[in-house]
């Protein structure tokens, strides 16, 4: 991790802002003016100090000093609040933003989910589908999988083996716990992999995030969370809003009835709910076609829409 913080270093440090290619460019301009004025000033008049003091008045040292002075100035001002900028010339298209596109957990929420609710179906138990959750979950990182993780330690559970585990990024993970496959994850990959998600009531888990749980194949029941906004979120979107951009948006692969909630809170313009990584892609790249756009998260999902 070093080696790779040092070749974004030099990264950064190798690269330039437009605004100080072009002071260089007219400071060549410069030089050739200002020695040829001075060559002919001394050849008409004759005298040295004439030329001389063509040459100080036209020296453009100010503008090639000056310009690349403020970018650095702006780079160790944007450390100090702990931004990295890895390429100086990003300084500048920062000016230029126009819109806005936000991840929700953990960017505009704190992304530290809570267990707000267990809801087993069947003959099933509190504390076992929360097991079979929290073994399924112990190799991810996702907040749900640090809530769901957390919960299980305070409760004193016993955690089974969990084998082939894989992670479908925003849909959920799959792992075979004692050697029964389970899953755990959104509805809609439930039903993808071909387990029957039964219907509840929409009001029950209003203004909650949901994962489901199964074991091989069967749909153990539910867990809830629930995450709280950033402290500093709603003065950051008025900052922005203040600075003149005129679209802030938001994308996750939360329910819409949460994604609406945020979206309310923070006088979000637009917002997409239950949308996958590709689905954030194509999100940027509509706006892409009207604005200058970045795009703010800070999770595997939003890699692509990041990169993009």
């Amino acid at each position: 991790s070093i080696q790779r913080m040092i070749r974004l270093v030099q990264s950064a440090d190798a690269g330039k802002a437009k605004i100080v290619g072009l002071a260089d460019r007219w400071a060549t301009w410069i030089v050739v003016i200002a020695l040829s004025a001075a060559a002919l000033t001394w050849l008409f008049t004759g005298e040295i100090i004439r030329a001389v003091t063509i040459l100080v008045v036209f020296c453009p040292c100010a503008l090639v000093l000056a310009t690349p002075t403020a970018v650095v100035a702006a780079v160790a001002a944007a450390a100090r609040l702990g931004i990295f900028i890895k390429n100086v010339s990003h300084l500048e298209l920062a000016s230029k933003l126009t819109a806005f596109v936000f991840d929700k957990t953990g960017t505009l929420t704190d992304g530290l989910l809570s267990v707000v609710k267990l809801n087993p179906f069947g003959e099933v138990s509190p504390a076992e589908l929360l097991r079979v959750a929290g073994s399924a979950e112990r190799y991810s990182n996702h907040p749900t999988a640090v809530a769901i993780q957390k919960l299980a330690a305070e409760a004193g559970l016993e955690l089974g083996t969990a084998e082939e585990f894989q992670e479908a990024p925003g849909k959920g993970v799959s792992a075979k716990i004692d050697g029964v496959p389970c899953l755990i994850g959104r509805a809609n990959w439930m039903r993808e992999m071909k387990v029957a998600v039964p219907e509840h009531d929409s009001d029950e888990t209003e203004g909650m995030s949901v994962v489901y749980v199964s074991r091989d194949g069967v749909v153990l029941g539910w867990i809830g969370f629930r995450d709280k906004l950033r402290r500093e979120a709603p003065a950051m979107i008025a900052d922005l809003r203040r600075l003149g951009v005129r679209f802030c948006a938001m994308v996750t692969g939360d329910r819409p009835s949460v994604a609406q909630s945020v979206a309310a809170q923070l006088q979000i313009d637009e917002f997409r709910s239950e949308c996958l990584p590709e689905g954030k892609v194509e999100f940027v790249e509509n706006i892409k076609k009207t604005a200058r756009v970045a795009v703010v998260g800070d999770g595997v999902n939003d890699a692509p829409a990041l990169a993009a």
